[in-house]
């Protein structure tokens, strides 16, 4: 196993709608692992510090993205496996994914 860590500018991800809504409903967002890859999107192990005002279910509300199972919860963050659709509008023409492992 490797740890890998991927940053974004904020400006190359503006313009993609759900990934802007993404970004003001979690304060942090941690990718931990992926626990699958299907061809409709990736399963993965995520943290999230969720913004004051916001709720978790804000994210399955949005059309690329699944909250799947609850692991824990502390004061750093909530663990959870959530589906993540790699087929989001913008995302690859920006040239902000590459979908390669």
């Amino acid at each position: 196993m490797r740890k890998v860590l991927l940053r974004w500018k904020f400006s190359s991800l503006a313009g993609i709608d759900e990934i802007e809504t993404l970004m003001e409903i979690c304060e942090r967002i941690e990718v931990l692992g992926h626990l699958s890859t299907e061809s409709d999107g990736v399963t993965q192990l995520v943290e999230l510090k969720i913004n004051e005002g916001h709720s978790l279910s804000e994210i399955s509300e949005l059309e690329s993205f699944e909250v799947l199972e609850k692991h824990e919860e502390d004061e750093s963050g909530i663990l959870w496996a959530f589906q993540f659709d790699t087929h989001i509008p913008g995302l690859r023409k920006n040239g902000n994914a590459t979908g390669h492992h």
